[in-house]
């Protein structure tokens, strides 16, 4: 099981709505590229994805259901593909970035 962020140390700064087919694809580079953090919320059919930036296939990658979240980090969103698995499967993203006024001694996690 995953261990989630502690998303009170992120702040949202920008989301969208995709809709994964049968070619392998990634997030919007713009927006993606300026994200720390980014939680993917599957809504439609199963999707399987690799962070290495490797196209996954509808047999292998990291499988996800509906209602499924996966968490990115910096490095891994820009390596993001995906792939839907059966019907085309619909992903709520939100880009978080380092919230201000944290104070330096509060580690980042």
């Amino acid at each position: 099981m995953a261990v989630e962020p502690d998303l009170s140390r992120y702040q949202p700064a920008d989301q969208e709505t995709l809709t994964i087919g049968s070619v392998a694809a990634g997030l919007t580079i713009a927006k993606a590229s300026l994200a720390f953090l980014t939680e993917i919320v599957c809504e439609v059919d199963s999707y399987r994805y690799w962070k290495s930036g490797a196209n996954p296939t509808t047999t292998q990658g990291i499988l996800v259901g509906p209602g499924e979240r996966v968490y990115l980090w910096a490095v891994e969103i820009i390596g993001f593909r995906a792939i839907r698995v059966t019907g085309d499967a619909t992903l709520q993203v939100t880009y978080y970035v380092r919230r201000t006024g944290l104070r330096p001694d509060q580690p980042v996690v």
